[in-house]
């Protein structure tokens, strides 16, 4: 589309009026609880739960439709917010377009904990798929945090030798904690939901200490080469779109595959608003990109090449 819809353009006038409350440093102290999927995802969805290092994965699977491809999703939030009631809106937009069961872990968050161990429960989690899967290679998708959270699990996974997921799937992800491109700052304004000072500090609570640019954190920075190919939609109203730019422009470079959709107007995860034609036409994407990758077989998880216990050290 040239211009954004009108669902679109409404979409962001109403979080205009709510106010910049994602940009606010509050949410650090304030969380919400977890949302509960609303009561329509039960009769779409079969949900249950288990544990992975004593942390929770819940796992949605189609009652009808399925189609044996399994997604682990990464949920965005800041790396300070849990799962809330949007995320599930997602959920089920995924499985309805491509009839995947869905994988949700519920990682750590800052500041109570940060990124080791997260990364230490995700590559334990994606593991657990491999063997409880054996023939399938998952989809590893996220949005915004989650998304540069799903990139970072692909290097450390590559770098441990586990067989990598079979495609990246990334909504408008956050590739650099730092935010350090000032072009960010001229987007800012028009960004209804997100605030470059609260994302700063989110980061560096997440970061605890290490390097913020290092690959795994900051994904703008990562060599690609050997990761699966990647479908990444970004608004153009949200200020991760500068890093999403440059991060696509580098892996054409490198000759990646990459597919980047950006929609005019569009604003944060401008999939969740999934009542728009511009996140009906993403969900179409995906599902078309996810049909090509389903004629592909693995086999079982190998043996490790190295421990995993303190993989981002």
């Amino acid at each position: 589309m040239p211009f954004p819809s009108f669902a679109m353009r409404l979409t962001e006038l109403a979080l205009r009026l709510r106010g910049k409350r994602l940009g606010h440093p509050a949410l650090l102290r304030t969380k919400p609880p977890e949302a509960i999927p609303p009561a329509w995802f039960h009769t779409r969805c079969d949900l249950s739960r288990r544990e992975v290092r004593g942390r929770t994965i819940l796992t949605a699977r189609p009652r009808t439709g399925g189609t044996g491809t399994h997604i682990m999703y990464l949920h965005g939030g800041g790396y300070v917010w849990p799962l809330i009631r949007p995320h599930w809106w997602v959920v089920a937009r995924l499985i309805r377009a491509t009839g995947a069961t869905v994988s949700l872990p519920l990682y750590p968050l800052a500041p109570e904990s940060d990124h080791r161990e997260a990364f230490r429960f995700l590559i334990a989690a994606h593991c657990d798929l491999l063997v409880a899967t054996p023939g399938v290679r998952p989809v590893l998708a996220g949005d915004s945090a989650g998304g540069g959270l799903a990139v970072g699990l692909a290097l450390l996974l590559r770098e441990v030798g586990l067989p990598l997921p079979s495609r990246l799937v990334l909504f408008s992800p956050w590739l650099d904690l730092a935010l350090a491109d000032p072009a960010a700052e001229a987007v800012e304004p028009r960004d209804a939901m997100l605030g470059i000072g609260m994302l700063r500090r989110a980061g560096e609570l997440w970061a605890n200490g290490a390097d913020p640019a290092a690959p795994h954190l900051s994904p703008l920075h990562a060599d690609l080469q050997g990761l699966p190919p990647i479908l990444l939609f970004q608004g153009r109203h949200d200020l991760l779109v500068v890093d999403a730019r440059t991060f696509a422009h580098r892996a054409e470079a490198a000759g990646h595959p990459i597919e980047y959709v950006e929609v005019p107007g569009g604003i944060h995860i401008y999939v969740a608003a999934t009542w728009t034609p511009e996140s009906r036409d993403a969900f179409r994407r995906i599902g078309a990109a996810l049909r090509e990758d389903r004629s592909q077989t693995y086999g079982p998880c190998p043996v490790l090449k190295r421990s995993i216990t303190n993989p981002t050290e």
